[in-house]
C-alpha cells in the first residue's frame, strides 16, 4: 500500500499537453491546500504500481497510431474501474487515436490553455477535490467542545471544505434530527470530537450509530484519557494529549482550542481518510452497477464524467452513480453531458437512500417530472434493471 492520498495516472503521448496537465494539477491542488507529498503522479508503466484503495483518476493522451499499441497499465486501470479521461487534439480522429478499450468512453478535445484547465478540473472532479464535493460533518457535545468544534469548522472551511456544524447549519424551523441524518448522508467524513461526556448524550450516540449504519467514515479525535469506541466499524482514531490544547492548566474545557500544529496534523489525517473513503464509496457504487449489469447479461462502461452506460431492455441507458445526496445542479449537469454525447439514452441516477430526507426524495420525484432523469435507490437498482431487461 502506498503512502499517497491521491494518485493521478498519465499515459499515452509524451507531448506538451502532458507537461501542462501535470503542472496544472499540482498548481490547482496547492491552491486548495493539498501538499505535494500527498500526491503521486504515475506515468505509463509506473501505473502498474497504483494502490487500488487510494483515490485515483487517469488521463490518456491520444496520438495517431495508439489504436495499434498495447498498454498493460491501461488494462489494469480499466479492470480496477478507475475513471479514465481520454484527451485528443482532434475529436474527428478520436477512434484512431486511442486503444480499443477506450473507444466506448467519451473523449475530450485538449489543445488550448482553456481546454487544459478544463481537463485539470475534470481530474479534480473525479478525485472529488472541487469545493462543492468536499463535505464534512462535525459531531460534538456543546457542553464539552464548542471551542474546538468552531475552530475546526473555520479551519476546514479555509481549506475548501463544506462543513456542517449543527449550531451554524440547521435553521430553527427545520426538523433537527432529520436534517442531521440528511447532511450526514451527504458528507464524506464525520469528524467526531470524542470528549469525556460525548457518549453520554442521546444525540451524539445517535450520530455515531447513524454514521456506522450508513458506512460514512469517522475520524475520532479522542480527548485525553478517552478509549476508542469498540463498536465503531468505520473509524480512524487520533489520540489527543493535554499538550495538543492551547492555554490550559489541567484539562481542556468547553472553550479550549487546539494548538496550530495539532490542527495541521488533523488536516493531513482528514485528507488521507477522506480520499480513501471517497474512493471506496465510488468503487462500491460503480461495482454495484457493474455487478447488476452482469447479472442481467449486460456490460457497463465507466466514463470520465463519472457516469456509466449500458443496454437495458433493448434500450441504451446512461447511469449516474451519485455519492451523497443527488442535487438538481448535478442532475442538470448530467443531462447536459448526455444530451451532447448520448442523444436518445434513457437517463437514471442511482444513489444510497440511507438517511436522505423524505422531502428530498419527493423533490427528486418532482424533478423527474420536469427533467428526463429518473432516480433509483441503490437497494432497488438490480430489481429496476431486471424489470427493464425483461421488457
Amino acid at each position: 500500500m502506498s503512502n499517497y492520498t491521491y494518485q493521478i495516472a498519465i499515459l499515452g503521448a509524451a507531448n506538451d499537453n502532458r507537461d501542462r496537465i501535470r503542472t496544472g494539477l499540482l498548481a490547482r491542488m496547492a491552491e486548495i491546500g493539498i501538499e505535494k507529498t500527498s500526491v503521486s503522479i504515475l506515468e505509463d508503466e509506473e501505473c502498474l504500481r497504483i494502490d487500488p484503495k487510494a483515490a485515483t483518476a487517469a488521463v490518456f493522451l491520444g496520438y495517431e497510431g495508439a489504436i495499434n499499441d498495447t498498454f498493460p497499465a491501461l488494462e489494469r486501470l480499466l479492470a480496477d474501474t478507475i475513471p479514465i479521461i481520454p484527451i485528443v487534439e482532434d475529436l474527428n480522429l478520436y477512434k484512431m487515436s486511442v486503444p480499443p478499450g477506450l473507444r466506448a468512453i467519451n473523449g475530450k478535445k485538449c489543445r488550448t490553455e482553456t481546454e487544459v484547465a478544463e481537463t485539470v478540473s475534470l481530474v479534480l472532479e473525479n478525485l472529488n477535490l472541487l469545493r462543492k464535493d468536499r463535505r464534512l460533518f462535525v459531531s460534538y457535545k456543546r457542553d464539552d467542545s464548542t471551542g474546538v468544534a468552531e475552530q475546526l469548522s473555520d479551519v476546514f472551511t479555509e481549506h475548501g471544505f463544506d462543513v456542517f456544524l449543527d449550531t451554524r447549519s440547521v435553521r430553527p424551523s427545520d426538523s433537527f434530527q432529520d436534517e442531521l441524518w440528511h447532511r450526514m448522508a451527504d458528507s464524506d467524513v464525520v469528524i467526531l470530537l470524542d470528549t469525556p461526556n460525548f457518549r453520554e448524550s442521546e444525540w451524539t450516540v445517535a450520530e455515531l450509530t447513524q454514521a456506522n449504519s450508513t458506512s460514512v467514515q469517522i475520524l475520532h479525535l479522542l480527548w485525553p484519557g478517552i478509549a476508542p469506541e469498540p463498536n465503531s466499524a468505520f473509524s480512524v482514531y487520533s489520540r489527543l494529549q493535554n499538550r495538543d490544547f492551547a492555554y490550559i492548566e489541567k484539562a481542556p474545557d468547553r472553550l479550549s482550542r487546539l494548538q496550530p500544529a495539532t490542527v495541521d496534523k488533523i488536516i493531513l489525517q482528514l485528507e488521507s481518510l477522506r480520499a480513501r473513503a471517497i474512493a471506496a464509496r465510488h468503487t462500491d457504487l460503480f461495482d454495484s452497477v457493474s455487478d447488476a449489469a452482469l447479472e442481467v447479461g449486460a456490460q457497463a462502461t465507466l466514463h470520465p464524467q463519472r457516469y456509466m452506460t449500458l443496454r437495458r431492455g433493448g434500450r441504451d441507458v446512461a447511469i449516474l452513480p451519485t455519492v451523497g445526496v443527488p442535487s438538481s445542479p448535478r442532475l442538470h449537469g448530467f443531462l447536459d453531458v448526455i444530451r451532447d454525447e448520448h442523444a436518445g439514452f434513457e437517463l437514471t441516477a442511482i444513489y444510497d437512500e440511507r438517511g436522505v430526507l423524505d422531502s428530498w426524495r419527493s423533490h427528486l420525484s418532482w424533478l423527474a417530472e420536469h427533467l428526463p432523469v429518473k432516480t433509483v435507490e441503490n437497494g432497488q437498482f438490480l430489481n429496476w434493471l431486471s424489470e427493464g431487461s425483461a421488457e
